[in-house]
């Protein structure tokens, strides 16, 4: 995105997507250039995003504000309950590695990274890897672009 403003420097942008990882509306935001619209948005906003780019402002939909401070106040929340150890191990996951893969990367045991799986679910209160991935692009750990599908 941000090279697509590089390359275009004198030129608004209007993002629509049906979902996006806070981290992602993050640079965004920062950037300026780019206004952020879900395709659920109300013809409201949509009207809106298009008067505010046209006035050479950025504009953010209702959803993407609160997506932004509701991540934000999770993620805080989330992370201070996770270890370092945690986090990385949590990051490795939502990134597709196995636990024996995990365990090479650490140089550590394979039971060792079970036990910080566990210990993640159960700090986190979710029940498998899907929604401990889903949780670790809420929360900022990961963006998009380090999953692997």
């Amino acid at each position: 995105m941000i090279n697509l403003h590089e390359r275009f420097p004198s030129v608004r942008w209007i993002l629509f997507s049906e979902e996006l990882t806070t981290e992602f509306i993050r640079n965004i935001y920062s950037d300026k250039a780019f206004s952020v619209l879900f395709k659920n948005s109300s013809f409201q906003e949509i009207s809106d995003a298009l008067k505010y780019t046209i006035s050479d402002k950025q504009y953010l939909c209702a959803q993407s504000k609160n997506q932004l401070q509701n991540n934000t106040e999770q993620g805080i929340i989330g992370q201070s309950l996770l270890t370092t150890t945690e986090i990385e191990i949590l990051k490795l996951v939502a990134q597709g590695k196995s636990v024996k893969e995990i365990a090479a990367i650490r140089i550590s045991s394979v039971h060792t990274i079970i036990t910080h799986k566990k210990n993640i679910f159960r700090k986190l209160n979710v029940n498998n890897i899907h929604e401990a991935t889903r949780y670790a692009f809420r929360a900022g750990i990961i963006d998009m672009a380090e999953y692997c599908i």
